[in-house]
């Protein structure tokens, strides 16, 4: 059905309003941590200490330095 929605759809030639009901099946966007499983977006409070524990700081490049912030820990919230 998505399908022939689609088809329909894009055969219109000019704007217009568009109005669908009934049920459909909820798509979560794949997110998907090792550890954790699948990540509701918008992200749930029930995961997101999870999801922070589970995190490492990223180091980045300044010129010729590998450098980590640790100064982010206050904005982790821990």
């Amino acid at each position: 059905m998505h399908n022939k929605l689609h088809e329909v759809l894009s055969r219109v030639d000019r704007p217009g309003d568009v109005q669908l009901s009934g049920d459909r099946a909820l798509t979560m966007p794949g997110l998907v941590v090792s550890g954790l499983g699948e990540v509701a977006l918008p992200l749930q409070k029930s995961q997101a200490q999870p999801l922070v524990r589970l995190c490492r700081r990223a180091p980045y490049g300044k010129g010729t330095q590998t450098l980590v912030d640790t100064n982010s820990q206050a904005r982790l919230g821990a």
